[in-house]
């Protein structure tokens, strides 16, 4: 499961959400207490939906040089093994973002 493509709910959305449920079965006095109580707000849960996938075009041109730079940054793993001391990349959050907005 990728969480990636997640993000945080607003409490007013989980509420509309369990309003409009009809698999709840909610009576009209349990959706007056769910906002006058605040049950969502103070509830330990977080609560997530599925974010917008934007895809720009001149992004996906940038795929060929997406896999070169994977391919790259796999052969030259070792060499960061032997001047760092641990295998693998610590701050590559560029990579991610980038393979993200890809849709990969």
């Amino acid at each position: 499961m990728s969480l990636h493509i997640y993000k945080k709910a607003s409490n007013y959305e989980v509420n509309k959400w369990l309003k409009e449920s009809k698999e709840l079965n909610l009576t009209e006095q349990q959706k007056r207490d769910l906002e006058s109580y605040e049950l969502i707000r103070f509830s330990p849960f977080e609560f997530y939906k599925e974010k917008k996938k934007v895809s720009n075009v001149f992004f996906r041109l940038t795929l060929p040089f997406y896999f070169v730079t994977l391919v790259l940054l796999f052969a030259l793993l070792p060499i960061a093994f032997i001047v760092t001391g641990r295998w693998g990349y610590k701050k590559i959050t560029w990579f991610l973002t980038w393979r993200n907005r890809l849709g990969l």
